[in-house]
């Protein structure tokens, strides 16, 4: 499956611990503006910096770059490759989700749900990764950990 992802995304996922996990089944799409973003955070010495230096070295090995018409945001930028040629969008702007109104536009908590129902994860595994995603990105609890964690609780 084609996924265009956005820079806040693909940091959850790598977080997570995901990342590389759900390169069986996906194939992440980014463009050159998120790109950029993820090697302004990899000039960082934390962990965000590490975790974006190892998305960069997926390049070409489960996340492929995508030439677009240039954009000023990521998401935008995701927006335009997903209308061209992926299959699903992948974003953490919960704004910009909202905004879209689009049943192929998620969280990045999608790739989760998804391993979860593909059995690569049992729920108290997903919850655990949930639980640290949240933890590592300092959410608060907002809509994007609270629908995630209902949708697997549900199950």
């Amino acid at each position: 499956m084609k996924v265009a992802a956005d820079t806040g995304a693909l940091i959850s996922l790598k977080l997570s611990g995901i990342l590389e996990k759900s390169l069986d089944f996906f194939v992440y799409l980014i463009g050159e503006k998120i790109k950029e973003e993820l090697e302004q955070i990899a000039a960082t010495p934390d962990e965000l910096g590490e975790a974006a230096r190892d998305i960069l070295s997926l390049i070409g090995r489960g996340v492929e770059i995508v030439k677009t018409s240039g954009h000023e945001e990521g998401e935008y930028e995701a927006l335009e490759i997903l209308n061209r040629i992926a299959d699903i969008l992948i974003s953490d702007d919960i704004k910009f989700v909202k905004a879209q109104r689009d049943e192929r536009i998620s969280f990045s908590t999608f790739v989760l749900f998804f391993l979860y129902k593909k059995g690569i994860f049992d729920k108290r595994e997903i919850l655990r990764t949930l639980d640290s995603i949240f933890k590592k990105r300092k959410w608060a609890e907002n809509l994007i950990y609270v629908t995630a964690k209902g949708l697997i609780e549900k199950e």
